[in-house]
């Protein structure tokens, strides 16, 4: 519990590193920002669907409507409800997804694309080796940078009887 990886779900390239081998890093703090195409390609994804979704919950209400006033066919009305319920489970996976990259599905829906995503901190520590450098590809989970939080060190010794007397706090 008191070491941790960082890792990336999601492959990308890293723009920079935003700390240094041995600084201190708070839990929740942005330590490398990663860039690529497929960050934005997902966001797109969500806008699109997100739209479609609007449009096919109108349509889905207007053939209700139709339905429960027999003015329309039943077939109709099932296709747009299939097509509905479709739609509205591909947007709750895309806002998982981008939830999981800590890209704001809020921020989309005020047309905020973000070209990159930062990998943050999972406890608070001492930031250790990197395992990558700037320019370099991030592959998914592979870990990029240990981070060990040493404030509850303990130590355990073997001491025989005879030297119990040397020791002290």
């Amino acid at each position: 519990q008191d070491v941790a990886q960082i890792a990336t779900y999601i492959g990308g390239i890293v723009k920079s590193i935003l700390l240094q081998e041995g600084n201190f890093v708070k839990k929740g703090q942005a330590v490398i920002i990663l860039e690529h195409p497929d960050f934005i390609k997902l966001q797109q994804e969500y806008i699109a669907s997100k739209s479609n979704l609007s449009y096919l919950e109108k349509e889905y209400q207007r053939q209700k409507l139709l339905s429960e006033n027999n003015a329309g066919t039943g077939k109709v009305y099932q296709e747009i409800e299939s097509k509905y319920n479709t739609e509205k489970g591909n947007v709750l996976a895309l806002k998982s997804q981008l939830s999981i990259l800590s890209i704001s599905t809020d921020a989309l829906d005020k047309g905020e694309i973000t070209r990159t995503i930062s990998l943050k901190a999972p406890i608070d520590g001492y930031v250790g080796h990197f395992n990558i450098s700037v320019g370099g590809y991030a592959e998914p989970n592979k870990s990029l940078v240990d981070i060990t939080n040493n404030s509850h060190l303990v130590a355990h010794l073997d001491v025989f009887e005879k030297d119990i007397v040397k020791i002290s706090n």
